[in-house]
């Protein structure tokens, strides 16, 4: 009988020292997520908050170096440079006075390193061809512990679009 009480306490310990460790496995997955998808939306209110300030080279410095970045007329803006020169054309012009307001619907984690964002924007104090609001994609990548825009999509919602919310 005593054998049959070490056995069983050996076993409950065993299986408690593993609900433990399991445990402590999920909370931290739990608390890089929830780190990760906090660093993901920095990146994205700094994006806002940089384009408020019209600040070209900030923008730029939110993307990779290879970064690809197609706006809502299809014009394609490839690496950080054309970005930042792209970005303070219209910032110096047409967009000088322009103000964002961004949502970011989701934000889904395809890799450990990869985030995919969807959301809606809509500038203010436009041109009446960039007004409205807009679905954007953005994939954003891991590298040396830092969040960077490595694809950008943005895409105007019509009226009548059933996207349109």
């Amino acid at each position: 009988m005593k054998s049959q009480k070490c056995i069983f306490v050996t076993c409950a310990l065993a299986a408690a020292i593993c609900f433990h460790s399991m445990s402590e496995g999920l909370n931290a997955e739990t608390m890089t997520l929830e780190a990760d998808q906090a660093a993901v939306n920095k990146v994205i209110s700094d994006f806002v908050e940089d384009w408020n300030r019209h600040d070209s080279k900030a923008l730029a410095d939110l993307h990779t170096e290879d970064a690809n970045f197609v706006n809502i007329f299809g014009q394609w803006s490839k690496g950080r440079d054309n970005i930042e020169a792209t970005l303070h054309k219209v910032h110096t012009t047409a967009f000088a006075n322009s103000k964002m307001v961004m949502y970011v619907d989701q934000i889904k984690f395809p890799a450990p390193n990869v985030a995919v964002v969807n959301g809606t924007m809509e500038l203010l104090n436009v041109p009446p061809e960039a007004a409205g609001r807009c679905h954007y994609i953005r994939v954003l990548v891991k590298t040396d512990g830092k969040w960077l825009i490595s694809e950008f999509q943005n895409t105007a919602i019509r009226a009548g679009d059933p996207a349109k919310k």
